[in-house]
């Protein structure tokens, strides 16, 4: 059963543990009950007064208005004393309110500051070395043939010369960006002017030289003897010089070709008799045979 409001007004005043909510609520209520009180009050007086009732309804009334006028006095007292706690009460919450807001800020602001310190320097470094790349893939590119597409472009799916063929207004470019440095000094790309591009350029070129030349077959010369009753095809060198493999074959005789290793090593498999030989020994036996065709 709820306590009367006289008793919630008593514990609301002495308490420091009552809510904001609760306090609110009794305001309310003690605004409702003082203008009943109000009403109660005129409507006593004036009937203390009426000589259109007896003495003894006079009296009573008289007695009606002055309980209303000591309910009015308590709850304006009452009033005067729950409103600024109240207003104290719901300023306290603000600053809370104000304060886990600050906190909360402040924390996600830490968090993120970590994040960029520790994986901020790293994406740099990969970033500025891609870009690096890019520039130096695209004067490889330009070595070659300037129609040719680059590695943005082709990661990108954009056109080799960075311009909306519908429009024609052009395309950002990945190693145009800005990045500043992290300690805020200067950028850190583009690089620095004094960056050596043309060795770095000269670097790519030959690296991408030795991979070119690393894919290429190796041949040696080997004499071939077949005496297998059959032919024998396999995959030789055109011709010296050329990278280009053609179909040779061997049947019953002694031939010299140039062939890779492995290719050597699958016809010994082939019972066919291999032996490597000298540049010498192979034009010795090319000018025997007279025939390089199969």
């Amino acid at each position: 059963m709820a306590k009367p409001l006289d008793a919630r007004i008593a514990t609301a005043i002495d308490s420091d543990r009552v809510t904001t909510t609760d306090l609110a609520a009794i305001i309310d209520e003690i605004g409702i009950e003082l203008e009943r009180t109000l009403k109660r009050h005129e409507a006593a007086s004036a009937d203390s007064v009426n000589f259109a009732l007896n003495e003894s309804d006079r009296d009573d009334a008289a007695l009606q208005a002055d309980r209303a006028s000591r309910t009015i006095r308590a709850f304006e007292n009452a009033l005067e004393k729950l409103r600024p706690k109240l207003a104290a009460k719901q300023e306290g919450d603000s600053a809370k309110a104000r304060k886990k807001a600050l906190d909360d800020a402040f924390a996600a602001r830490d968090a993120l500051a970590e994040r960029l310190r520790v994986e901020w320097p790293k994406l740099i470094e990969q970033i500025t070395g891609l870009l690096s790349e890019l520039v130096i893939n695209d004067r490889l590119m330009e070595s070659v043939g300037r129609s040719v597409e680059g590695a943005e472009a082709k990661a990108r799916g954009v056109p080799g010369n960075f311009y909306m063929p519908s429009t024609g207004s052009p395309i950002e470019r990945l190693s145009k960006i800005k990045i500043p440095a992290w300690d805020g000094r200067g950028l850190a790309w583009p690089p620095a002017p004094d960056f050596n591009y043309e060795e770095a350029y000269a670097f790519a070129r030959a690296s991408a030289e030795e991979q070119i030349e690393a894919k290429r077959p190796r041949f040696k010369a080997f004499k071939l003897e077949s005496y297998t009753g059959s032919p024998v095809v396999f995959m030789a060198r055109e011709k010296p010089g050329s990278d280009k493999l053609v179909r040779r074959s061997v049947y019953n005789e002694t031939r010299a070709f140039e062939l890779t290793q492995a290719e050597a090593d699958r016809l010994v498999d082939d019972r066919v008799k291999v032996t490597e030989i000298s540049a010498a020994e192979f034009e010795r036996i090319s000018e025997q045979s007279k025939d390089p065709a199969s």
